[in-house]
C-alpha cells in the first residue's frame, strides 16, 4: 500500500513538471514500474479525477475539486517561478530551472526557462536527475535535517560521473555544510563535461526549503560571468520565497 501511494505521489509530480501529456510507457519508464502497474494506477487517478486521459497521453487534470495537497503546493510554486525564471534567463541570457526533491531522494524539474543562445545548456524536465551531483539537488539535500542527511548518505548510491563528482561521504557532507553556511551551492563539471550551475534554495513561510531554482550554463561560459550568474540567482530566488511565503500566508487565513 506505501509502494502505491509513493508511486501515485511519482506520478503525479511528474505530471505537473510535464509540458505536454505522458503516455503510459513515458510514465512507466520514470517511475521504474512495469506498464501494466502504470496503468493500474493511471486507471485509479482517472477514475478519481485527478488525471485527464486523451488520444496523446494522460495530463493532470486541474480542475478536479479534490487535490493532493502536495501536487496543488507544486502547481502554485510552478506557477509563480515561471515569471521569475524568465527575468533571470532575461537577464543572464541562461537557462534557469525550478526543481523538487522526491521521496526516492532525486531531483525532478518541475519547470524551466531555456536561454535562446545557439550553444546552451537545457535537460528534459520529464527525467529525473541525482542530488548528490547537480547544484538543485544539493541544495535541496542542505535542506534535509542532519539525520534524513545522513541517512541519505548511507543509503543511496552514488557514481563518479565525472572527474569532479562528490561521491564520498565526507566531501559531499562538507559541501552541504557550505551551502547551509552560504545560501547556494555551486557546481561545476560533477555530472556532465561541460555543464555548470549555481542554485538557491526557495523556501516558505515557515523558512523550511521546499524547491530549489538554478541557473545553468556550458562551463567555458559559466565560468566568465560567474559573478552575475550568482548575483541573479540569488536575487531570484530572494523574491520567489518571498513570493511564496506571502501566497501561502493569505491561503492559510482564507482557510
Amino acid at each position: 500500500m506505501v509502494k502505491s501511494a509513493d508511486r501515485i505521489i511519482d506520478i503525479l509530480e511528474m505530471l505537473v513538471a510535464s509540458e505536454r501529456p505522458l503516455t503510459q510507457t513515458e510514465i512507466a519508464s520514470q517511475v521504474k514500474i512495469p506498464k501494466s502497474s502504470a496503468f493500474a494506477l493511471l486507471a485509479t487517478l482517472e477514475k478519481r479525477a485527478y488525471v485527464i486521459r486523451s488520444k496523446v497521453g494522460y495530463e493532470l487534470n486541474l480542475q478536479s475539486p479534490i487535490q493532493f495537497r502536495i501536487v496543488d503546493e507544486r502547481v502554485t510554486l510552478r506557477q509563480i517561478a515561471k515569471p521569475i525564471l524568465d527575468q533571470v534567463t532575461a537577464t543572464t541570457r541562461e537557462s534557469t530551472f525550478i526543481g523538487v526533491l522526491t521521496k526516492g531522494y532525486e531531483v525532478r524539474y518541475l519547470d524551466k526557462s531555456v536561454s535562446e543562445q545557439e550553444i546552451r545548456y537545457d535537460a528534459d524536465v520529464t527525467k529525473l536527475r541525482p542530488a548528490y551531483c547537480t547544484s538543485t539537488g544539493q541544495v535541496l539535500l542542505a535542506g534535509l535535517s542532519d539525520s534524513e542527511f545522513e541517512l541519505y548518505l548511507k543509503t543511496v548510491p552514488r557514481e563518479m560521473n565525472t572527474e569532479n563528482t562528490l561521491v564520498s561521504e565526507d566531501r559531499l557532507r562538507q559541501r552541504i555544510l557550505d551551502v547551509r553556511q552560504y545560501g547556494y551551492a555551486k557546481n561545476i563539471n560533477e555530472r556532465v563535461v561541460g555543464a555548470s550551475g549555481i542554485a538557491v534554495p526557495i523556501k516558505n513561510q515557515k523558512g523550511s526549503t521546499v524547491a530549489s531554482i538554478c541557473v545553468s550554463a556550458p562551463t567555458q561560459r559559466f565560468e566568465k560571468i560567474e559573478g552575475e550568474l550568482e548575483s541573479a540567482i540569488i536575487d531570484g530566488g530572494a523574491r520567489l520565497s518571498d513570493t511564496y511565503a506571502r501566497l501561502q500566508h493569505i491561503i492559510h487565513n482564507e482557510k
